[in-house]
């Protein structure tokens, strides 16, 4: 049901009704002096061709919108769809095995300071920091001061907890003295399962006949009715995919005013001009659409590892729509370099500031993995996955307390500029591209070792690369 329609630069945004967007003319005051303040405001579990500037429906127009004023990298890639890993690759600049998160598991007891986290790099310059996250999360480390709603809950938060975290940030915002730069990060859930659809969005994009598997008539749909299609109790069809795409792109569009209110308090404090901000998310999600999985842990496929991200700064008046591979580890060095400061110590990731201001991405290689048990390279428009056994497990949510084994090829060749769902497995057809890509794969995963509690030589990942 879903479909890819490119329409960056054609949606402008708009600000939610009623809002003041005005914000401080430039001749009002001299421009801004590095170093500049930083806002970094990322969303969990969005699926990046569901979006206004891909998608055949307007979702997300206040995100739109940025995109139209901003540096958009679309083809970025997150290192898995996890949070935990996810966001600490966004928050290090590391990948996972240099950061130590692999697993929600290792980060029982909190961060175990393997890599300095952002919040730590901008409080060594002298920034005043401020993290705001819906519920539970053990990246909010290092940081000034931090809000967490809904407070002490490790439950999913509803869109209300999410607007409540949107104004006590905007609020704190404003009344934060400037004299200092700030480093903030919002981090919104709202587009996370269990999903709850909002009128009108609801009613006018759901067939009004549908009573399938998933049909409530509040357009609720909860994680464990999921996980149970998902096992295989119930198969979904067409409809019931429909009906599920419409539920969560309605998420989407209640996420959308919220970061509506969150630009509109931008423009008005002047740091719409005067600071960076960067948009992004930790990972996208399947709807049922891969043998009725509908979550995102498991999956390495585009709809839940592409997760574009883009930036504004200060002197990068022109937007720009850049398609090179990326990697989420890029935005960490990135956000140092636009703020006017100097990164400390080896990363992964690479700054991505001059392609802001100019366009320019050298070519290079981006990984991503699950765990131990794959590993997958993006290099120009070719994606490749070693997988060795195919089957991953504990892939169903935490919530429902189930196992549930999710299976994919143990090697996988797409070309993403013909066959951008990854239809059409050209592992077997382009073997020499399949071989090259495999090797340098491999490559990555003997060339240093993992930063875990964990025998590197009896991984299947490693054994694979180095006997097969």
């Amino acid at each position: 049901m879903i479909g890819w329609a490119p329409l960056f630069g054609i949606l402008a945004g708009c600000g939610p009704s009623g809002l003041d967007t005005s914000h401080r003319d430039s001749a009002d005051k001299p421009p801004a002096e590095p170093p500049y303040s930083v806002f970094l405001i990322t969303v969990d579990t969005v699926r990046a061709e569901l979006l206004s500037p891909f998608y055949e429906l307007d979702t997300t127009p206040n995100l739109a919108g940025f995109y139209d004023q901003a540096t958009t990298f679309t083809q970025a890639t997150a290192p898995r769809g996890l949070t935990p890993v996810a966001m600490a690759t966004f928050l290090t600049g590391f990948y996972p095995r240099s950061h130590g998160v692999r697993e929600p598991l290792d980060l029982r007891g909190g961060w175990k300071g393997a890599v300095p986290l952002l919040a730590q790099r901008f409080n060594d310059a002298g920034y005043d920091t401020h993290a705001f996250v819906s519920t539970w999360t053990s990246m909010a480390v290092g940081f000034d001061h931090t809000t967490v709603t809904p407070a002490g809950s490790r439950e999913i938060p509803t869109v209300e907890t999410d607007l409540s975290l949107v104004k006590t940030a905007y609020n704190v915002i404003e009344r934060t003295d400037r004299d200092t730069p700030v480093f903030v990060w919002v981090h919104l859930l709202t587009p996370h399962d269990p999903y709850e659809a909002a009128e009108p969005w609801f009613s006018e994009r759901v067939d009004p006949d549908y009573r399938g598997l998933l049909y409530d008539d509040r357009g609720r749909i909860d994680t464990q009715l999921l996980s149970g299609v998902a096992l295989g109790n119930q198969v979904a069809d067409e409809a019931d995919e429909a009906y599920l795409e419409a539920v969560y792109t309605s998420e989407l569009n209640q996420i959308d005013e919220q970061l509506g209110l969150l630009f509109g308090h931008l423009k008005k404090t002047g740091d719409w001009h005067d600071s960076v901000i960067a948009v992004g998310f930790d990972h996208g999600e399947t709807l049922l659409e891969r043998d009725d999985y509908a979550f995102h842990g498991c999956s390495l496929y585009e709809e839940v590892i592409n997760v574009p991200f883009s930036f504004r700064a200060p002197g990068a008046d022109e937007p720009r729509t850049i398609e090179a591979p990326v990697s989420t580890a890029d935005v960490a060095p990135t956000l140092i370099e636009l703020a006017g400061l100097t990164w400390a110590g080896d990363r992964d990731g690479h700054s991505l500031a001059s392609a802001i201001y100019d366009g320019v991405v050298p070519e290079r290689d981006v990984f991503f993995s699950r765990v131990d048990s794959s590993i997958g390279i993006r290099r120009g428009d070719w994606k490749y996955v070693l997988a060795p056994g195919g089957t991953f497990n504990g892939c169903a949510p935490f919530e429902t307390r189930r196992e549930y084994r999710y299976e994919m090829p143990e090697q996988s060749l797409h070309d993403l500029a013909t066959d951008p769902h990854e239809r059409d497995n050209l592992v077997e057809t382009e073997v020499e591209k399949a071989a090259e890509l495999r090797a340098a794969a491999c490559a990555y995963v003997t060339s240093a070792p993992w930063s875990h509690d964990t025998q590197d030589d009896q991984n299947e990942l490693v054994t694979a690369c180095t006997e097969g």
